[in-house]
Parts: C-alpha cells; sequence; structure tokens
C-alpha cells in the first residue's frame, strides 16, 4: 500500500490508509515515519529533543512530530497518519504501531545521526514509553 500525502500550509503533511494488516500495517508505518525522517533537517531546533509519535484512538490519528524537553514545543512540520477503518482491539493495534516505527527507527541510520529520543504517547504526552 503506497500512501498519497497531502500537504496543507507547508507543514502538514497528511496520509490515510484504511487497512490494519500487518503487511500494510508495516508499509504504512515505514512510509509514515520515512516521511518523518526526511523532514529532520528542517524540524531540528536546538532545544529538540523527541521525536514523538501520539495516538489519538479517539481521532484515530497518528501525529509524528519534533518536540522539546517539556513536550510542548512543536516543529513546523508534522507527519499525520489517519487510519479510516475499523479497529477491533485498540490495545493491539496500539502495540502494532509502537512496534512497526520501533522496527524502523532501529534500522534507519538517518534518524541516528540525530540525539533525538524515540517516544510514543496514547494517554496524553505526561506518560510517554520509549520506543
Amino acid at each position: 500500500m503506497t500512501l498519497n500525502w497531502i500537504i496543507d500550509n507547508d507543514t502538514l503533511h497528511t496520509a490515510c490508509f484504511d487497512d490494519a494488516s500487518e503487511a500494510s500495517m508495516a508499509s504504512v508505518i515505514d512510509q509514515a515515519m520515512e516521511k518523518s525522517v526526511a523532514l529532520l533537517p528542517t524540524n531540528i531546533k536546538d532545544d529538540s529533543r523527541f521525536l514523538l509519535l501520539e495516538w489519538d484512538s479517539a481521532s484515530k490519528t497518528l501525529l509524528i512530530v519534533i518536540s522539546d524537553e517539556s513536550k510542548t514545543r512543536d516543529s513546523d512540520q508534522v507527519v499525520k497518519l489517519v487510519f479510516t477503518g475499523d479497529i477491533k482491539d485498540m490495545d493491539e493495534f496500539i502495540a502494532d504501531l509502537k512496534y512497526y516505527s520501533k522496527n524502523f527507527l532501529t534500522t534507519c541510520s538517518d534518524f541516528m545521526n540525530y540525539s533525538l529520543i524515540a517516544a510514543f504517547c496514547s494517554a496524553g504526552r505526561n506518560s510517554t514509553q520509549l520506543l
């Protein structure tokens, strides 16, 4: 599955997907992470600390941003991935998001060029989990 990216206001990169199968999920997360890593040179600031993946279950949206130590000041460029299908098991879906994101980052040499901490949250930014 190839994602079609829509760019709003030159800062929000949005794509939608509807298939949560293992093969599709791996491909979709890889593409979203590739997009995020490609934006690192323009997103990194002196106070950048986190590559933050923020899942919102209500809107079925994953935001990927670069954020500061306090997780309150985000990068200008944001990657937004929207799931439009049905989610039968939210915990399993979230586990897959984390697994495929971590799997991508552990082998991404471009990400390793930066001193960022990869973190995931789904219940607010005060309770992040390291990837």
